[in-house]
């Protein structure tokens, strides 16, 4: 039999060691678990109630932080916590007087059947009807944004920033302080701010200069950007022109008006993220020179917000720099560039008056005024009865269906009191398509907000015409469901050629493209496959585009008499290709039923070479 007193021993061993094994409670979490039901108590309206919002997603960030392991980040904001419970709430809510740059404030033109504050109120309000997910703490593996589009895209997260704070803050909307949309905008706001922080800061990690870019200072050496693409960061879709532009302005308008809204942790991260997303843009920024329109307005908003925020006379002349230049880039009747001297789309140049208004919004700068007002002619004559038809196409042939009949927006429709801009925009709004909606989503109805107007008359679109549009410096024809365009406008020899001249359309009944003659045009092979080593069709193969075009154009009521001629270029997508040592010639006669051409083309010099010579017709349906 053993001994009863070694037992004892053996179990109290046993218990010891069992004790030592289990887990230490964690003070953070507990302390976390005691604020929620406190918060949760508050009262759900009035000042109360909004302080309520600020202290439930920073509990919510407080958990992420604690999932992600970023325990000082935790404690921080549940400290905050703790010492803003035993605050009055009155004084935190109050707005600062620092207003004369709060986009969200401006007073819409007409507030009473506004249609887009019909529209943002009821998207809102179905929003907020279903449950809302807290983002996860950004970490060097984790990003808190995912794409583009959607609930947690990047663009869409901007925009919605915005609209959020729209309807929380501006006097017009009957959310108008409301607790559930400031937890919105927050929930949104907090995790940008954060991504910003974390993926900026990688991605200015490694520099010489990283430390003067945590400053906010500029940093040496650009990166490099075309088109939508931003140089290479980590967490990029937060850097992408159109998610950032919408979310900095978010962010500052946020943080100079509601400054109390903000516990002193959540403002030490805004501070970081404004001063590393200013520093990562002007990478970008500052050795451009306003020639890539889309882009560079979109810089243009950023570099004002971040200049705004933080005092930064660099950036705001940068701003003002990029938008003005603009002006070089309005064609005659409306149009703006996409890139250069050529390629204005409709989709594009809703982009560009969109960052025009924005800005205007926020600086009340009258030159952005007058450029909004040069944008006007370019939705009812230059693109007729669809939002594109043709304008000048080089290394971009777009052709897009009726869903995109952008037309500069309210802000041109406004400012100029054109009614058939504002027929358009009423079919817009009515129809079955609302480009308001871009990038998909209710929040985009605020882009039409402070500029509608209810006194204007529509009109319906004019047909039967046949005119010389300044654009392209051609004629342009709509007669019924047919329509035409030949441009000879003048392109700079470092710059792509015209694809073609002449394009035509026969539309469906309803408006929808038809039968269209996207190109037509001599070309050459000169030696190179017609497909490349992956067996797609190379375009680099060929030249057909043109090279020092001269041109003569005959107008009458009901006709049109385009010719010209020019050296071949070789196709090297948005730059320009190699001359060839061959000539095309065209002569185009317009009818109100029928374009009838003569296409060309001959060797220029003795011993001229190619493989094929041909003539093209490119026909389609839409595509790019």
């Amino acid at each position: 039999m053993k001994n009863p007193l070694s037992f004892a021993v053996v179990l109290s061993v046993l218990a010891i060691g069992l004790q030592a094994q289990s887990p230490t409670p964690d003070p953070l979490a507990s302390r976390l678990d005691a604020l929620t039901p406190k918060v949760a108590a508050l009262k759900a309206d009035g000042a109360s109630g909004q302080i309520k919002a600020v202290l439930t997603v920073a509990l919510e960030r407080a958990k992420a932080c604690l999932d992600a392991g970023c325990v000082n980040d935790a404690g921080d904001l549940i400290a905050d916590v703790e010492a803003t419970l035993v605050k009055n709430p009155e004084p935190l809510v109050g707005p600062s007087s620092n207003t004369n740059t709060i986009s969200a404030l401006r007073p819409p033109r007409v507030v009473n059947g506004n249609p887009y504050i019909a529209k943002l109120v009821a998207g809102a309000k179905e929003d907020l009807s279903r449950p809302d997910n807290p983002f996860p703490k950004n970490t060097a593996t984790v990003n808190s944004f995912s794409g583009l589009g959607g609930e947690t895209g990047s663009r869409s997260s901007g925009d919605e920033m915005q609209a959020w704070f729209w309807l929380y803050a501006n006097p017009a909307s009957p959310l108008k302080g409301d607790p559930s949309v400031l937890e919105r905008y927050l929930r949104v706001a907090n995790a940008y701010a954060d991504a910003i922080d974390v993926h900026g800061s990688l991605s200015l990690a490694g520099s010489s200069t990283s430390t003067e870019a945590a400053k906010g200072t500029p940093l040496v050496g650009a990166q490099g950007s075309k088109g939508n693409e931003n140089a290479p960061l980590a967490g990029q879709g937060i850097f992408d022109d159109f998610a950032i532009a919408p979310a900095s302005c978010a962010l500052r308008e946020f943080a100079q008006l509601y400054p109390g809204l903000l516990l002193p942790s959540q403002k030490a991260l805004w501070d970081r993220a404004m001063n590393t997303g200013g520093a990562v843009m002007w990478l970008k920024a500052k050795d451009r020179q306003g020639t890539y329109a889309n882009i560079d307005l979109a810089l243009a908003f950023e570099m004002l917000n971040f200049g705004l925020y933080l005092d930064n006379k660099e950036y705001l002349d940068k701003s003002r720099f990029l938008y003005e230049a603009q002006e070089k880039i309005i064609w005659p009747d409306g149009a703006l560039a996409y890139l250069g001297h050529q390629n204005e789309s409709a989709n594009y140049h809703n982009s560009d008056t969109r960052d025009l208004a924005r800005i205007y919004e926020v600086n009340r700068d009258p030159k952005v005024l007058e450029l909004l007002k040069k944008t006007e002619w370019y939705g009812p004559v230059t693109c007729g009865k669809r939002g594109e038809f043709w304008t000048v196409p080089s290394w971009k042939d777009t052709w897009n269906d009726v869903s995109s009949s952008w037309t500069g927006g309210e802000a041109v429709a406004a400012l100029t009191g054109n009614p058939y801009l504002r027929g358009m925009n009423d079919q817009l709004l009515a129809g079955k398509t609302d480009p308001y909606k871009w990038p998909a989503g209710w929040y985009a109805a605020l882009l039409g907000i402070p500029w509608w107007r209810d006194d204007v008359k529509p009109l319906p679109l004019p047909d039967n015409y046949t005119v010389i549009d300044r654009n392209i410096a051609g004629p342009r024809a709509w007669h019924g469901r047919f329509n035409y365009a030949a441009t000879t406008r003048p392109i700079p020899e470092n710059e792509p050629g015209l694809a073609t001249i002449m394009g035509a359309q026969v539309t469906e009944d309803n408006g929808d493209i038809g039968n269209v003659l996207m190109g037509v045009y001599p070309r050459i092979r000169e030696g190179k496959s017609e497909l490349s080593k992956d067996g797609k069709y190379n375009r680099a193969a060929f030249a057909w585009r043109t090279l020092g075009l001269k041109a003569a154009v005959v107008m009458g009521k009901t006709f049109s008499a385009v010719g010209g001629s020019y050296q071949l270029q070789q196709y090297r997508s948005s730059v320009a290709g190699n001359p060839v040592d061959w000539t095309g010639r065209q002569l185009w006669l317009g009818l109100p039923d029928r374009i009838i051409g003569l296409v060309e083309i001959v060797p220029s010099k003795e011993g001229a070479m190619a493989i094929d010579v041909e003539g093209v017709l490119r026909l389609g349906t839409g595509g790019t």
